[in-house]
């Protein structure tokens, strides 16, 4: 379709330009005729000696037509008509077409316009030219004319007219014939040029037919053999998923067996180190007392890091029951219950949207953060804590915030792993884990966490959860 069009373009434009051709060849015409009829005119005629091609105008009536030289020639007047006519007899050109000068109402015969020249002629009044291809039983042809008018000169002869009258007009038919030849070659060239693109195209498309073929082909052996891969894939998956649920079921069993295991053991070391300070309270040094007081601190913070350990294990394990969550409330209650040790923490919470989530993790993210707040922020003489929430972009943008101790944020990348501590356990007890655990809960939800502080500056730690979009 492309090259069709493209070749029925071309043709058109070589059609049009054999049109344009001839338009230019006969307007050229009408330009030069016009000029030389136009000096003739401005000279009132030529006096030429008579001879037998140019016997004078046997038309022409004007008081001096035939006067002689003081030398005694001879001399006749010939009018702008007869000699232009004169000219253009001798300047006939087959190829280039041929032109007259024409008149409804001629003074010689020979000026008498044709059918066409008259119909013209009739509509010439406003000077332009007129441009038509005529077809006629001896060719086409492109015919044109452009009218004169009598001016002052000419009415000493044209005594009928009167000034500014249409006295005739200069006419030319430029034949196609000659031009219709040339172009036929060059559509040949064009028409052939086009075949073979037109060949090159069907070439092209049966290869790329073909390759196409090869690649469909290619492709679906390979989608036979994705297809395979993907359900052998699949059976191992299925395999080490069964493998992995059985893993995790033992594990479960063995970390409550530890933890219980281990937990009998703490409880009769703590025990039997407080039975024997107060059996044997005063017949022991202070060295011996300090002693007993740290294996029951030790044992106790032993319980505590095994609790803490299962936690962060239930965190990952533990099935998610997500739910419109309000945050408000939650935390209201959490820092009632949370700040009783602390009655000096002044604790603020602005306006919470509702999240969505699981409640009981979403929970402990709250609880352990607002108890790190009031842990850190402890040895302040006025501890201030701020709770407060955005939303941005479909999450929930919530930030616990303390004017506690801090830390430099060059170690902020261990916050959030298991037993990483920034501070000494003297000075702030715990066993590294309660961050852990809030990373771990935070991106289960969907959401990330992060801290920002400054050593004796406070700290704020933010954290993001899905906005309830009930």
């Amino acid at each position: 379709m492309l090259v069709a069009a493209s070749l029925a373009w071309y043709l058109w434009q070589e059609k049009h330009e054999v049109e344009e051709t001839a338009r230019k060849e006969a307007l050229a015409t009408l330009d030069r005729d016009n000029a030389y009829r136009q000096w003739l005119v401005d000279q009132g005629g030529v006096y030429v000696r008579p001879s037998e091609k140019t016997p004078g105008d046997p038309y022409l009536v004007h008081p001096l037509k035939n006067v002689a030289t003081t030398g005694g020639q001879p001399l006749t007047l010939l009018n702008p008509a007869f000699v232009l006519r004169e000219v253009q007899s001798r300047l006939v050109d087959p190829s280039r077409g041929r032109a007259r000068i024409v008149s409804l109402t001629p003074l010689n015969p020979q000026n008498t316009a044709d059918a066409w020249e008259r119909k013209e002629l009739d509509s010439l009044a406003s000077g332009q030219d007129r441009v038509e291809v005529v077809t006629g039983a001896d060719g086409t042809y492109l015919r044109a004319l452009r009218p004169f008018f009598v001016a002052s000169g000419c009415l000493p002869c044209h005594t009928a007219y009167k000034e500014g009258d249409i006295a005739g007009a200069i006419s030319t038919s430029v034949p196609l014939a000659p031009y219709q030849a040339i172009n036929r070659k060059t559509v040949q060239g064009i028409a052939f040029s086009h075949g073979v693109i037109w060949l090159v195209g069907l070439a092209g498309i049966g290869a790329a037919y073909r390759r196409g073929r090869q690649h469909a082909a290619a492709q679906r052996e390979w989608a036979a053999s994705v297809a395979n891969m993907n359900a052998e894939l699949e059976c191992r998956v299925a395999v080490r998923t069964e493998e992995l649920t059985r893993a995790l079921a033992e594990l479960e069993s063995f970390s409550y067996s530890v933890s219980h295991d281990l937990r009998a053991p703490l409880r009769a070391l703590n025990g039997y180190a407080h039975l024997l300070k107060e059996a044997q309270g005063e017949a022991l040094d202070p060295e011996q007392q300090r002693m007993l007081d740290r294996i029951g601190h030790n044992a106790e913070k032993m319980g505590q890091l095994i609790d803490d350990m299962l936690d962060y294990a239930r965190t990952a394990r533990a099935a998610m029951k997500k739910e419109a969550i309000p945050l408000k409330p939650m935390a209201e209650a959490l820092v009632r219950e949370l700040s009783e040790p602390h009655p000096g923490a002044r604790l603020d919470i602005a306006d919470l949207p509702t999240a969505e989530g699981d409640p009981v993790m979403v929970r402990q993210i709250f609880a352990n953060l607002i108890a790190n707040a009031l842990k850190f922020s402890a040895g302040r003489d006025a501890p201030a804590i701020t709770i407060g929430a955005t939303v941005e972009d479909g999450m929930v943008h919530c930030f616990v915030r303390d004017n506690g101790a801090g830390f430099d944020m060059a170690y902020a990348g261990k916050l959030f792993h298991l037993f990483q501590r920034l501070h000494r356990e003297p000075e702030f007890p715990g066993t590294g884990v309660g961050l852990a655990i809030v990373k771990r809960i935070v991106e289960r939800h969907g959401g990330r966490v992060w801290a920002e502080a400054a050593p004796a500056a406070g700290a704020t730690f933010h954290f993001t959860l899905p906005l309830h979009k009930g």
